[in-house]
């Protein structure tokens, strides 16, 4: 079923049942129905009205002592407040209605609002009408005399379907025309065609039956350029198209759901066929991609039975399902132009099991290919000399020598593959490349590879050993190895200058690291809620740990006071009070900062130096003795140190940057 008539067929069913009230789009439901206080005196009905949140009001519903008359007037104000909507569903089914006379402060005619009027002879709008809602006036059999005013700029699918309408003047304003608005009218059977300056709005013709005998055969006029968006949604009796040379573009739902269409024939002049355009066209095994197609919308042909489909050049993406569960299709061929297959663009295509790889494809798109015989026979997918995707591989897997770039989310998700060999050739790892690889136990990472992203291995629960080669490993972003449960050994390269945030955060399982003694700087969390971590070798050349890098840690609440050479790195973990030995000259960057348990602090005579955010954050820091050796006090030492009221700054300071106390 389609999804446009479930909406419709679900709302019917609540207000059959009285389980919601119905209002048009510009009505809140949420509003209070107040009885008008005065009785429209033509008609002979008093109006059930809801405030609007302008001082409007909408019609909801009415009253009348007897039956409705022939003769329904909609006053355009109540009690001195302009009326502006009507209810969906307001008069459906009154066959006693033999005309309407509606005022142009009504700027839409809802949805079914006089569906089922079968006397209904005559409707009357004024100007200031913009817009006849889907089926507005669907099966009134009886109608034929409507004027549209020049103010009217859409009619809504199937709004006089059914009608006894033989002739209509459609205003230039009218840009959109829904399909079927005029079906099964004598109006339609003239003129199944509506089209405006070369663009088909709506085809019209009769849609009663659904078999073979009733099959509709549409060639579309010469001239037309363009399919407007839903012209042909839902014909169900359409069983084959021709359309025009000349046409450039066919819009979004144009033919979606015509479920006995079996063939179309596309000229070459198409560069567009846009977002569900063939969707849900069961029957539809014969279609041809034109060659002139430059772009394909989302779900273009979303479960239809073609069977082989060549993409000519000049597309460069195969966008989100627009093949997906086209169960018969059983070949693709793509150009040297596509750069992308996006999300489910072939998946659930269980009979695909032919298609080229051109190099100048870059990325593919989760369950691209998913229950496909071809990603079965293809895990490993390589455009060139980069691998874009192996979320298919399972077990031991060898990336072939030449690769010289695994893509970005290449291996993520992948929970079957238990081991990779990266070769030499590999020059960059991408983000996300083998994030959540869950089964993945062991890597190494040549030191051939000159660029590493983000996220690397991130989520790789099962992995227990890690040898990265590469000095690129502190340039990568972070997250590294972060949550990689199981880790138990890393191996780091030397010459590396810094450990990168997060790189192994949440790693619980491991328990040792060796730190090159080239580093200098170990950063934000990098080693942080590993709950296993108690050896860590500190290089001397150490001058930075983050405040955060080594929280929750064993090692950190062995060692709350990190001291390298002369110089307080990290004092994290300390609580209480606390006197820095004499040995200290300085105190690092953040090395207390975010401490929230430290409530003095005394530093010792022969310290220089408070580096920037030393003590930020520390809320429960009460008092601190500065020696009078301090000579410099940088940028945000004790900002935010809120139990801390007074400080007496030495005599021998010569330099305070922008702190903040």
């Amino acid at each position: 079923m389609n999804r446009k008539k479930i909406t419709a067929a679900i709302i019917a069913c609540l207000v059959a049942s009285g389980s919601i009230g119905v209002f048009p789009q510009s009505v809140p439901a949420s509003m209070p129905t107040v009885k008008a206080a005065e009785t429209d005196e033509k008609s002979g009905i008093e109006f059930i009205t809801a405030d609007n949140s302008d001082g409007t009001k909408a019609i909801t519903g009415y009253t009348t002592s007897g039956s409705l008359p022939e003769e329904i007037v909609i006053p355009s104000e109540i009690d001195g407040a302009k009326v502006t909507a009507l209810s969906y569903y307001l008069f459906q089914g009154k066959t006693e209605i033999k005309s309407v006379v509606i005022p142009g402060t009504i700027k839409e005619i809802p949805f079914d609002c006089f569906q089922g009027c079968t006397g209904l002879e005559k409707v009357t709008l004024s100007e200031g009408t913009e817009s006849i809602e889907q089926m507005a006036f669907y099966g009134a059999s009886s109608l034929k005399e409507i004027d549209l005013p020049d103010t009217v700029t859409d009619i809504g699918s199937d709004a006089f379907y059914g009608t006894a309408i033989e002739d209509i003047v459609i205003p230039d304003t009218v840009t959109k025309i829904g399909a079927g608005a005029f079906s099964d009218t004598p109006y339609g059977e003239a003129n199944p065609f509506i089209i405006r300056d070369g663009v088909l709005l709506s085809y019209s013709a009769s849609n009663y039956g659904t078999s073979d005998e009733n099959d509709i055969e549409v060639v579309v006029p010469e001239g037309v350029t363009e399919i407007a968006p839903s012209a042909f949604f839902n014909r169900t009796r359409l069983a084959s198209v021709i359309l025009p040379e000349g046409l450039t573009k066919i819009g979004n739902d144009a033919f979606e759901y015509c479920t006995n269409l079996k063939k179309v024939v596309i000229p070459d002049s198409v560069e567009i066929i846009d977002a569900y355009a063939f969707m849900g066209n069961e029957k539809l095994s014969e279609v041809n991609i034109p060659a002139g197609l430059k772009e394909l919308g989302t779900y273009a042909f979303n479960e239809c039975p073609i069977t082989s489909a060549v993409i000519p050049d000049g597309v460069t993406e195969i966008p989100y399902y627009a093949f997906h569960d086209c169960t018969e299709l059983t070949s693709v061929t793509l150009p040297d132009t596509v750069k992308t297959i996006d999300t489910g663009a072939f998946g659930g295509c269980t009979s695909l099991a032919e298609m080229n790889v051109p190099a100048s494809l870059s990325s593919i798109g989760n369950n691209a290919f998913r229950d496909t015989p071809w990603i079965e026979a293809n895990p490993v997918i390589i455009a060139g000399t980069t691998l874009i995707y192996g979320s298919g591989a399972k077990g031991d897997i060898v990336i072939p020598d030449g690769v010289e770039v695994i893509n970005g989310n290449a291996f993520s998700g992948n929970t079957e593959m238990t081991s990779v060999t990266i070769p030499a050739s590999v020059k960059e790892i991408s983000y996300n490349a083998f994030k959540n690889c869950t089964a993945l136990t062991s890597v190494t990472v040549p030191e051939t590879v000159e660029k590493m992203s983000w996220n690397t291995f991130e989520g790789c629960t099962a992995l227990k050993e890690a040898v990265i080669g590469c000095t690129c490993f502190q340039e990568s972003g972070g997250e590294t190895f972060s949550g990689c449960t199981s880790l138990e050994k890393v191996t780091l390269p030397e010459e590396i200058t810094r450990i990168p945030r997060k790189a192994f955060e949440g790693c619980t399982s491991l328990t040792a690291v060796n730190i090159p003694s080239t580093v200098t700087a170990i950063e934000e969390r990098a080693f942080k809620d590993c709950t296993s971590l108690e050896e860590l070798t500190l290089p001397d050349r150490l001058t930075s740990i983050d405040s955060a890098a080594l929280l929750n840690t064993p090692f950190s609440e062995k060692n709350p006071l990190i001291i390298v050479g002369n110089t307080v790195l990290s004092g994290s973990g300390v609580k209480g009070e606390i006197v820095l030995p004499d040995s200290v000259t300085e105190i690092g960057e953040g090395a207390f900062s975010g401490n929230t348990e430290l409530t003095s602090v005394t530093v010792p005579d022969g310290v220089k130096l408070i580096k920037n955010r030393a003590f930020e954050g520390c809320t429960s820091l009460e008092s601190v003795s500065l020696p009078e050796s301090l000579t410099n006090i940088y940028a945000a030492a004790f900002r935010n140190c809120t139990s801390l009221e007074r400080i007496f700054i030495p005599s021998g300071i010569t330099k305070l940057l922008g702190n903040d106390f």
